[in-house]
């Protein structure tokens, strides 16, 4: 949200910080070189936090990085928004033969911009009105690509890393280029 706010070019979507951020380091290594000290000095605390938050005792056995856990009433209260689960309707084929099985997911508004977001299978019908029991992750795939998970709040299954001051990071990055 900070730098969304600072950057009123950014129209739509969530900016992924951690891309925002590798992109700025790939520029000031054009710019500077790659054997600049200060780039050096940068990228090396980019990949600690990285690294930090794609630790191995951090990744499940699906891939899947929780990038950081928040109770699910905590967080509406937290981005003001409602988080509401529904059921999407399953897709069928010009015949009327289900190709896609219908599916919970939820959505909710951040920064402005409606999110959506996957809901674990182990989540029960009973489950979803009881909000105090659910939270809310944000996570990272096989491939890298952030998504957001609702799920039981007692079954998260890896550790919850250390909060990282990454908008300090890129304050300076930000000072260093000029902008």
């Amino acid at each position: 949200p900070k730098y969304k706010a600072d950057k009123g070019h950014v129209k739509k979507g969530n900016p992924d910080l951690v891309n925002v951020i590798d992109g700025k380091l790939m520029y000031l290594k054009m710019v500077k070189g790659v054997n600049d000290s200060v780039y050096q000095r940068m990228y090396s605390r980019f990949n600690a936090l990285t690294s930090e938050m794609r630790a191995a005792n951090k990744v499940t056995e699906q891939n899947i990085t929780y990038v950081e856990t928040t109770p699910l009433v905590e967080f509406e209260q937290k981005t003001h928004s409602t988080v509401d689960i529904y059921w999407a309707e399953p897709k069928l084929d010009a015949d009327g033969n289900e190709i896609k099985p219908s599916r919970r997911t939820a959505k909710f508004v951040l920064d402005g911009n409606r999110v959506y977001a996957s809901v674990n299978r182990s989540i029960s019908k009973e489950d979803e009105a009881k909000k105090n029991l659910l939270a809310i992750s944000k996570c990272r795939d096989a491939k890298d690509k952030p998504f957001w998970l609702i799920h039981s709040i007692d079954k998260i299954t890896v550790p919850q890393p250390e909060p990282i001051d990454i908008d300090l990071l890129n304050t300076e990055l930000d000072a260093l280029l000029g902008t």
